[in-house]
């Protein structure tokens, strides 16, 4: 069984050689291009099972997803992915013809968790998505349920227990004390208002 992470989609086609136009979730979006090996699944295709995608230590929400003899996903490598004016273009090694190409878009472009960059002292937002928060006081925030970019700070969306939403900035040095990723929890320096509690 293999993790897999979204990175993107193949949204169009580029030129009459066989490139095509990617969409991508990494931040900055040309990111994506560190990696050639991909495997791709039909837009259609049951996504009852994914759960997260891909922004920078920035990859923006991806999937968690089986990869074996009968399953959906399909290997293909990349010569070349690289930005052409405002679009990310790539080439996929063996295509060589606008309408060989054609059969790729929509493709869901996925790559293996163990194929990201290691970090230290920093968080992938799949990784984030569905820890526990407390704060110091030990009160229990809620769950985190997505990761907004906002230009200024990284925001965690959390739900708590009685159903509110509590945005709260993903600032290493102002908010969050403590990521146990292991535990599933963050500590973070964060007094709830009276409505919140």
């Amino acid at each position: 069984m293999n993790n897999l992470l979204e990175l993107g989609y193949i949204s169009g086609l580029f030129g009459v050689k066989g490139w095509v136009k990617i969409y991508s979730h990494t931040r900055p979006r040309i990111g994506i291009s560190q990696y050639s090996q991909f495997y791709a699944k039909d837009s259609a295709a049951d996504d009852s099972a994914t759960n997260n995608s891909a922004t920078d230590s920035g990859i923006d929400s991806g999937f968690d997803n089986d990869v074996g003899a009968g399953s959906a996903y399909q290997a293909i490598t990349f010569t070349t992915i690289k930005t052409s004016g405002k679009n990310i273009i790539g080439h996929i090694a063996g295509v060589n013809s606008r309408e060989s190409a054609s059969a790729y878009v929509g493709k869901i472009l996925l790559i293996k968790n163990s194929d990201l960059p290691k970090l230290e002292n920093e968080y992938y937002w799949h990784e984030l998505i569905g820890l526990q928060v407390i704060n110091q006081q030990g009160q229990a925030l809620g769950k985190i349920v997505e990761m907004m970019e906002t230009g200024a700070n990284d925001v965690m969306v959390i739900n708590s227990d009685n159903g509110e939403e509590i945005l709260i900035p993903y600032s290493l040095s102002h908010f969050v004390r403590c990521v146990d990723i292991k535990k599933g929890i963050m500590q973070v320096d964060w007094e709830l208002d009276d409505n919140e509690l």
